[in-house]
């Protein structure tokens, strides 16, 4: 912002500018629920073999998990059998519904229909890549109908879960990008918001926001931190520095330089902020010169309080004649320049006692 020091009073002009809305927080990652399959009996039986798992273990779609003996499935496919030899269709295809309706797999039905031979034993196999979340199947146990053996949770696509401030949720979108900085890795992985969940937390104020990375690599582990960015699309505003607000809790002001020393306070709608720089949404037009520091000035000499109180009337307020303009002439050197101020030696100025006291608490 181009800024000019008037004494101790610092200006700034409001600008059109683009603000990024980008939002930092922290995130674990979860497993993907969407991935989730459980396998469970349909009818009652024995476990003949177990694939030597147990529960963490990453395993990929289709590896067996046991083999499982159902003698009524037995009977059923002998009576499959019986009616494949008769090489009526329609017979045929009604026998292959009937399976299927009982729990039989469709590939035990393809292979008793091209081999003409019972399957004694059934594999399960995992209808999904993930990790075992949980297993309940040992060699030789026996199982009963719709009884749980695995479930398995898949991790590709994995979720983020990321707290956002309320204050801040307004500028996530769904479908927004995100990049994820985990402390095991030095690359950034980069994904997408696909749900802004519907509950806030009473406690810490914030909301849950659902983002979904890709792990093909399986690197990603649920339960890992990770520094979270998530940014929405740019947004084109009026931007005014973030110190030039006042905020009395009740309503937002900004202090416009008018002609002639004056000041007029304006009520603003604030919009995004950056932490430097905060958008206008109402209340300031392009160009108009603002009060960025020094307010204390103005409120010690022009009672700040009660300019406020004259807002509802629309009114300007003409500070004290020891805060307008006044030129004072003296031959002075600049011994140190900082960016909030300067710092000069100066022979004796010129002025009353009440003057030379206003410059002084100026800072010249």
């Amino acid at each position: 912002f181009p800024v000019t020091i008037d004494l101790a009073i610092r200006y700034a002009i409001v600008e059109q500018g683009t603000m990024n809305n980008s939002v930092l927080v922290n995130g674990v990652l979860q497993a993907n629920d969407r991935q989730v399959a459980i396998l469970q009996t349909r009818a009652s039986g024995f476990v003949q073999r177990v694939y030597g798992h147990a529960v963490g273990d990453i395993i990929s779609q289709g590896s067996p998990i046991a083999d499982i003996s159902i003698p009524e499935w037995t009977g059923e496919q002998t009576e499959f059998l019986a009616v494949l030899r008769t090489g009526d269709r329609s017979l045929i295809q009604a026998s292959k519904q009937r399976l299927q309706l009982l729990g039989i797999p469709q590939d035990v039905i393809h292979r008793v229909e091209r081999t003409h031979k019972i399957q004694s034993n059934i594999t399960l196999s995992a209808p999904v890549s993930g990790f075992i979340d949980s297993l309940d199947v040992r060699s030789g146990m026996a199982l009963g109908m719709g009884q749980t053996l695995v479930s398995i949770k898949g991790f590709n696509p994995i979720w983020l879960e990321a707290a956002v401030p309320e204050t801040q949720i307004a500028a996530i979108k769904r479908g927004g990008n995100v990049e994820a900085i985990f402390a095991a890795f030095t690359k950034t992985v980069t994904g997408k918001v696909i749900d802004i969940l519907p509950t806030l937390d009473t406690t810490s104020r914030t909301i849950k926001v659902r983002i979904e990375l890709p792990n093909a690599d399986g690197q990603l582990k649920p339960g890992m931190f990770a520094s979270v960015k998530l940014s929405s699309n740019p947004q084109s505003s009026l931007v005014i520095p973030e110190q030039a607000v006042i905020r009395t809790g009740t309503r937002n002001i900004v202090l416009v330089a008018q002609e002639q020393g004056r000041f007029e306070p304006v009520t603003v709608q604030l919009g995004q902020s950056d932490g430097n720089r905060v958008a206008i949404l109402q209340g300031l037009k392009v160009g108009q010169k603002i009060v960025i520091s020094g307010q204390f000035l103005i409120d010690s000499e022009a009672n700040l309080q009660g300019v406020l109180d004259n807002l509802n009337n629309g009114k300007s307020v003409t500070p004290p004649p020891a805060m307008q303009a006044t030129t004072y002439q003296s031959v002075g050197k600049v011994e140190k320049i900082t960016p909030n101020e300067i710092t000069i030696s100066h022979q004796a100025i010129v002025g009353s006692y009440r003057d030379w006291e206003k410059i002084g608490r100026a800072h010249v």
